[in-house]
């Protein structure tokens, strides 16, 4: 979907252009005075008969460098097309965390992890969740099975995605690290016990936690001490997740042990959130679908405390229009010029009898309103029906929320006279269970135009 509304940010894009148009970021070949041997030629060169030329000595498996654990090496992508090979010995049953670092301007590598029988166990572009860390340039994380030699292989991301775009230079200067990773859960554990202790105290920084569900039926626990500025929190995952055979479920459990949000595949299938977070104790239980297990049955997750919500928690009593809440909206136009204004919500159906009223004010004559709502996809256990009210208090559009749908509900309007409208969500779903995993989230949008395409939660 092409979004219309840039509330957010978004990742690399690759430039396209003609095969015969490349532009190749890398100097000419040197030539003067000759060589003799490698040394004698300057960084990201190399000494081929007795002259320096564009390239390295590890582009080959058989010729991959050998690292030391936590101990810097450095290297160079030139010429384009270059791909360097690094190899380090591992006893087997170590949690670790690989990463690269480059200070040039065009450069941004992707880095790929293979087990000793040459699988690809994960790969990254920037953070294994698919986001983006000032510090590094791409990072794996990976728990390794086996003993053996593990190779790691480092290109640019225009060359491995074949964009039409070359960038090498003998200026393209990275380095790559491997080191083992103590933050995991370790096994036998239980609620009591949990196998990993974590303390989320601040906002905007990942905190990370490696497991192994090693046998079937097996479940593994995780404590969270929840003392962050924050009622948003997000629980992503490795996406690329090749070198791994678990399915798993995550849960996210308050004290008392209610289950507060669950998502299948947490990183392949996406980020689970909960929107109403407090300070307090929280557990996570991690298990494979199928109750199977294994040592490779690995994964990592990444917990973040959202900085900003900008979200409007509803306030109860909302249960009909005369006491539904006022969502303000932001106003704002398209790269056009043409107005529109937009508004956040979120809210838990408590109770199979509740329902949560919402108010807009829409001013602009012949304009639409439009709502688009999350919840399933996130990890709430509600399936919502969402409705629209004029300002007549008619009804102008329903829908109930597709469970599997992306997103879970989008409901757009012809055109709305000026004034308010109402939005209505509430549950009729046979399975319905009270609790606090029956959160929502949605933006709603008063336009002067018909939208074609819109930001969603």
């Amino acid at each position: 979907m092409v979004f219309f509304l840039a509330l957010y940010g978004c990742g690399d894009k690759p430039i396209e252009s003609e095969p015969n148009d490349t532009p190749v970021l890398q100097p000419e070949t040197s030539t003067d005075d000759g060589c003799s041997e490698d040394s004698d030629c300057g960084t990201g060169m190399i000494c081929e008969a007795q002259e320096c030329t564009d390239g390295d000595r590890n582009n080959t498996q058989a010729e991959a460098v050998q690292l030391l654990w936590e101990a810097e090496e450095y290297e160079t992508i030139n010429p384009y097309g270059d791909i360097d090979y690094f190899s380090f010995s591992a006893a087997g049953g170590e949690y670790i965390r690989a990463y690269t670092v480059t200070d040039y301007e065009e450069g941004d590598t992707i880095l790929t992890l293979r087990d000793p029988n040459g699988k690809i166990v994960t790969w990254s572009d920037d953070y294994p969740t698919n986001s983006a860390v000032n510090s590094f340039d791409s990072v794996v994380y990976a728990y390794l099975s086996e003993p053996g030699d593990y190779l790691l292989s480092v290109e640019d991301y225009n060359s491995y995605f074949s964009t039409g775009v070359a960038i090498a230079s003998e200026n393209y200067e990275y380095s790559i690290l491997v080191e083992e990773w103590s933050r995991h859960v370790v096994d036998p554990d239980s609620l009591e016990a949990p196998g990993y202790d974590m303390e989320i105290t601040s906002t905007n920084s990942w905190n990370s936690v490696g497991l192994v569900i090693e046998e079937a039926d097996d479940i593994d626990y995780v404590s969270i001490n929840y003392t962050a500025d924050s009622g948003k929190l997000l629980i992503s995952g490795i996406v690329n997740l090749d070198g791994s055979d678990l399915q798993s479920t995550v849960n996210l459990h308050n004290e008392a042990g209610e289950i507060l949000s669950t998502k299948p595949n947490v990183g392949p299938n996406g980020v689970m959130h909960y929107p109403m977070m407090q300070t307090g104790q929280y557990f996570l239980t991690i298990s494979d679908q199928l109750n199977q297990g294994g040592m490779d049955y690995w994964t990592f997750l990444f917990l973040l405390a959202v900085d900003e919500n900008p979200y409007f928690q509803e306030t109860e009593e909302n249960g009909d229009f005369s006491f539904a809440n006022d969502v303000e909206l932001s106003e704002t136009e398209t790269s056009s010029g043409k107005p529109y204004g937009f508004g956040r919500a979120t809210g838990n159906i408590s109770t199979p009898e509740d329902e949560d009223w919402f108010v807009v004010e829409h001013k602009y004559e012949d304009g639409q309103a439009t709502v688009c709502l999350n919840a399933n996809l996130y990890g709430s256990t509600l399936i919502p029906t969402v409705e629209i009210y004029d300002n007549n208090f008619e009804l102008v559009s329903s829908v109930v929320a597709d469970p599997e749908g992306n997103p879970n509900v989008a409901l757009e309007n012809g055109v709305l006279p000026t004034g308010n409208y109402y939005i209505r969500i509430f549950s009729e779903q046979e399975d319905f269970v009270a609790g606090e995993s029956n959160w929502y989230q949605f933006l709603t949008y008063s336009t002067t135009f018909e939208p074609t395409s819109y930001d969603c939660p």
